[in-house]
């Protein structure tokens, strides 16, 4: 952690002591692999802005009461500026980023506060460093320690937000979830699940595009992608073994294509089981715009395209088999479709 960090921090608490005391109920978390749909699903959902808090781009990077304050006083300045024309590139055309709008995800916070966690890629593109990022994160005390401070950030979020909404958050995070199972009793958990290929090739594409826009660097070398194969299918056995049989209403598991077939028939569905009532015809008008919107400032979604299985020097049986979906395909039939899930069998 920076030192500077922990000065701030420390201030804060005597500053504004009230957000030490905040309690932090039944939030939501989208903790889902990259290139699933879950900035779809969490900006879709954070339309309901009566009802959920989420963690905006600069929340993350400066988890700071004082400092916040400080930075949206100039926001208009900011929004304009190198900084937010950087962040609105650095995701390419697949993942648009924004400093003061849009929820963005937890993964952030960890890598710029902890250097963990996927997004500790952007921070410390060397391949040791950020697998060993990875194994990191599946220590006990440094689970207990990291869900401690995401504890604290949520704090921070109610107080300066308002305590009577919910928190609404995303991540990639998968070795945090039993952790933050335990912290938050009454938390839901959503994962979405992709055809293996499909997503290890979006991802891998973003990953290209994020070294080169951020450090001119490439890394679509071989060694490269055996590093993201074994994180992936590191992820991929996490992730089955939290969410189980998708028995649990608690943890939720949704299909990809059904999400981005319908992203407003998703949330509604969520909203219905979770009792939110809410004015269905104005939702969908409100999902749809939001999703359009993000869609409109990186342009042309047909400007980009990912790599191909073929191009990686492998087949569909063995990037499957590398990523563990053996374990993924038997995951999917074991799952019933009922009250606590969408449509979960593989259509593609």
């Amino acid at each position: 952690k920076f030192i500077s960090y922990q000065i701030l921090w420390f201030l804060d608490n005597i500053f504004f002591p009230g957000n030490c005391s905040k309690q932090v109920r039944s939030p939501v978390f989208i903790i889902a692999s990259a290139r699933t749909g879950s900035t779809t699903l969490h900006r879709a959902l954070e339309t309901y802005k009566e009802k959920f808090i989420v963690p905006l781009l600069i929340e993350h990077f400066i988890p700071i009461i004082s400092v916040l304050k400080l930075v949206f006083s100039f926001r208009k300045t900011m929004e304009s500026n190198f900084v937010s024309r950087f962040l609105k590139n650095i995701g390419g055309k697949r993942h648009p980023m924004k400093m003061f709008s849009g929820g963005e995800e937890d993964d952030i916070l960890f890598a710029t506060c902890c250097f963990a966690g996927q997004m500790a890629f952007a921070f410390q593109p060397i391949i040791p460093s950020w697998l060993a990022s990875c194994h990191h994160l599946t220590l006990p005390q440094v689970q207990q320690s990291y869900t401690n401070l995401h504890y604290r950030f949520s704090q921070k979020l109610l107080y300066l937000h308002g305590d009577n909404k919910t928190l609404l958050l995303k991540s990639h995070l998968v070795q945090l979830a039993p952790c933050m199972a335990k912290m938050y009793p009454d938390a839901r958990f959503i994962t979405i699940v992709r055809p293996a290929a499909a997503q290890f090739c979006s991802w891998w594409s973003l990953q290209v595009d994020m070294s080169k826009t951020a450090f001119l660097l490439d890394t679509s070398s071989a060694d490269w992608t055996q590093a993201r194969l074994l994180w992936q299918a590191t992820w991929n056995k996490l992730s089955v073994e939290f969410f189980g049989s998708g028995s649990d209403p608690l943890r939720r598991v949704m299909h990809f294509k059904d999400l981005v077939k319908d992203p407003a028939r998703a949330v509604l569905e969520l909203y219905q089981e979770w009792g939110f009532h809410v004015d269905e015809e104005v939702m969908k008008k409100e999902i749809t715009l939001a999703l359009f919107a993000d869609e409109m400032c990186v342009g042309d979604k047909k400007s980009h395209s990912n790599v191909k299985v073929s191009d990686l020097n492998l087949t569909e049986e063995e990037l499957e088999q590398k990523l563990g979906q053996p374990i993924c395909s038997e995951y999917l039939s074991s799952i019933s479709t009922n009250h606590s899930t969408i449509i979960l069998k593989d259509h593609a």
